[in-house]
């Protein structure tokens, strides 16, 4: 794990955290960084913050250019698990509801989606088929009777 360097007012409870999780078992290496990037926006937007609050997780809720709403999901968790965990040592923050940001969004394929490739799949063969019954009779040997 890369060692982070927190410099916000809850820059501590974040590293006491991360440690809590490791010697726990759990790598936390990907929340860690995630963490990290929070820590800085907090130190960056919110210098005199010594707990998170309404403002500050609303401000770590906005999409990036470019994210999906799953990234955002990802970037979300371990800033509710840090606002669950410093409640539970008796420090008063925020914790961002469970609802948000909703949930995953599930990619299903759409039925002309499924048609197209099994179509394409089947072109595909045929054409495999073709390609083996013209070998077979350029060496002289018929191909299998269709049943």
């Amino acid at each position: 794990m890369a060692d982070y360097s927190f410099e916000s007012g809850i820059g501590t409870y974040i590293q006491v955290f991360i440690e809590q999780k490791q010697a726990l078992g759990y790598p936390y290496q990907s929340s860690s960084r995630i963490l990290y990037h929070f820590d800085s926006m907090v130190a960056d937007k919110f210098p005199d913050a010594h707990t998170m609050t309404k403002e500050i997780c609303h401000e770590w809720l906005h999409l990036k250019p470019g994210e999906h709403p799953n990234g955002l999901l990802r970037r979300v968790t371990p800033v509710r698990q840090l606002g669950k965990y410093m409640n539970g040592i008796g420090v008063p923050t925020y914790v961002l509801p469970g609802h948000i940001p909703n949930r995953q969004i599930r990619y299903e394929a759409q039925a002309t989606e499924v048609y197209e490739a099994m179509r394409d799949e089947n072109q595909y063969l045929r054409d495999r088929i073709q390609l083996l019954e013209d070998v077979l009779l350029f060496y002289g040997i018929a191909p299998p009777p269709e049943d």
